[in-house]
């Protein structure tokens, strides 16, 4: 996996992909997301509950923003650069 994800120079402790989870909801909290917006993107659902019960469109634009913006803050940490702050009219879109 960790050749998938072009991870190579990392530790080599294995990392769960729950752990990839937990990584970035520390990240974009961390950086100022709304709270909503980032469950909303990482949230887990059984296959047996109601499909009324999660709206998977929820904050859609939002997400498509947050996810764009991490995977850009990623691409900077792996290249040495600085992370571009997020936005405040962004960061205050749900609070």
């Amino acid at each position: 996996m960790y050749k998938k994800l072009d991870l190579d120079d990392l530790p080599s402790e294995p990392m769960t992909l729950h752990g990839f989870r937990t990584m970035a909801s520390t990240f974009l909290n961390g950086f100022g997301w709304a709270k909503d917006v980032i469950e909303c993107e990482l949230a887990h659902l059984e296959e047996n509950e109601s499909r009324e019960a999660y709206n998977r469109a929820m904050y859609a634009p939002e997400r498509r923003l947050m996810m764009q913006w991490y995977a850009d803050a990623l691409d900077a940490v792996k290249a040495g650069r600085d992370i571009t702050p997020v936005p405040e009219n962004i960061k205050n879109m749900h609070r």
